[in-house]
């Protein structure tokens, strides 16, 4: 007889792995994924589940997307959420982004110590992404937000690759360039760069957790409701944050 897990998908014990049997997830995650919340769901499922071996790979949404499609991934965290009856999602992250510039461009900008105005990127160079990677998230970006404040994205032939933290910081170094990242980079900054929030702006970049409608894995299951515990408790803690 069917049962069903937290996540509300059927589970079938003659096609469902128990936790003495081995058996590989293969987990996709994007550039700049938080370390923490993911590591700690993954060491609870390998607790329930210890013969299990979990191959993670960095992938664009795009890509993890095709992968979950074809079945070469069991779970995948992306950045845009297609309309797709093939697969499930639930939100699992969302990140407020801020920029990051060196401190000559904060000084150019007046903002050594605050927040950035976006029209105050105008002309400056945006270090981003290729759209390949997740159209959605890109277009959403540039598009809607970046040029329309006057920031240079530069042409989309441009971002051809997604860029590794470290060249991200050697590119925005330079005066007049800048990129979008969350607040916590700024515990790993070097002294030459900073972190600034958005002044006026809310820019959230947002993360899903993806996986096949069609799964009946009890550890793929219990990896996307420990994921699911991380928002339950954030939002827990917003509700019960004292108010100003």
């Amino acid at each position: 007889m069917p049962t069903l897990d937290r996540t509300g998908r059927r589970l079938h014990n003659s096609t469902t792995p128990s936790n003495t049997t081995s058996s590989a997830v293969r987990l996709g995650v994007p550039m700049e994924m938080p370390t923490e919340p993911l590591s700690a769901a993954l060491a609870s499922m390998t607790s329930a589940y210890p013969n299990n071996v979990v191959e993670v790979r960095h992938m664009s949404s795009a890509a993890q997307i095709r992968a979950l499609r074809n079945g070469n991934r069991d779970l995948g965290l992306v950045r845009e959420r297609p309309t797709d009856e093939s697969l499930d999602t639930s939100a699992v992250f969302v990140e407020p982004l801020g920029v990051l510039v060196s401190n000559e461009t904060a000084h150019v900008l007046g903002c050594e110590n605050g927040a950035i105005r976006l029209d105050g990127l105008a002309g400056m160079q945006w270090v981003g992404f290729p759209r390949d990677g997740s159209a959605a998230w890109y277009d959403e970006v540039t598009s809607s937000i970046l040029r329309s404040h006057g920031a240079d994205t530069g042409p989309m032939q441009s971002h051809t690759q997604d860029v590794i933290p470290e060249v991200k910081l050697t590119a925005v170094s330079a005066t007049g360039k800048f990129a979008l990242a969350p607040g916590n980079w700024h515990r790993s900054l070097p002294p030459s760069i900073h972190w600034h929030p958005l002044d006026g702006y809310s820019l959230i970049r947002r993360t899903w957790v993806m996986w096949p409608s069609a799964s009946q894995r009890r550890d793929v299951g219990h990896l996307i409701a420990k994921l699911e515990d991380v928002v339950n408790a954030a939002d827990s803690r917003a509700h019960h944050a004292p108010r100003t």
